[in-house]
């Protein structure tokens, strides 16, 4: 999913950053469950939006560095 259409990126760049989106969605996942009154898609919301911003600030620093 994060190589569609970035070919361009590195393997480790790719490695990276997945390991640090999954370790992120991880995270939210237990900040959720322990401590969290809201519902999960209301959580979802307010996480969405960190999560797509470290996904385009991947692309934008492969794209500087090409």
């Amino acid at each position: 999913m994060l190589t569609k259409g970035h070919s361009g990126a590195s393997q480790e760049s790719m490695r990276v950053a997945s390991a640090l989106l999954s370790w992120g969605i991880y995270g939210a996942t237990m900040d959720w469950q322990q401590n969290c009154k809201l519902g999960a898609e209301a959580y979802i919301e307010l996480a969405m939006p960190y999560l797509s911003r470290g996904i385009d600030s991947l692309y934008e620093k492969e794209s500087s560095t090409v």
